[in-house]
């Protein structure tokens, strides 16, 4: 399975490289009503624009899964309780007398 994963890394590796080369045309980007513009190869737009896709899609799963994490922490401090009265009561059930039969 790492195996996959080094050969996909690869793949990607070789086509950013590919769109690189590819796009490597200067554009203008420009805010109109602003006098901002930006003079770049047309690649460092496209990867800027993924990677402001992927923290975007990253910090919404985050924000999403702000609920599971709640709840998995609050099952960890019940497991945790129910833990130390078990050891509790495991360590007192020694002192107890013996129940008549």
């Amino acid at each position: 399975m790492r195996v996959i994963g080094w050969i996909l890394l690869l793949l990607g590796v070789v086509l950013a490289v590919a769109v690189a080369i590819a796009n490597n045309e200067v554009v203008k980007f420009s805010f109109d009503p602003m006098p901002f513009v930006w003079e770049r190869p047309l690649y460092q737009f496209l990867f800027g624009s993924f990677l402001i896709g992927l923290l975007l899609g990253l910090v919404t799963e985050w924000w999403r899964a702000r609920r599971w994490r709640r709840e998995a922490k609050a099952r960890r401090r019940e497991v945790e309780a129910l833990s130390r009265e078990n050891a509790h009561l495991k360590a007192t059930a020694g002192s107890l007398p013996a129940a008549p039969t």
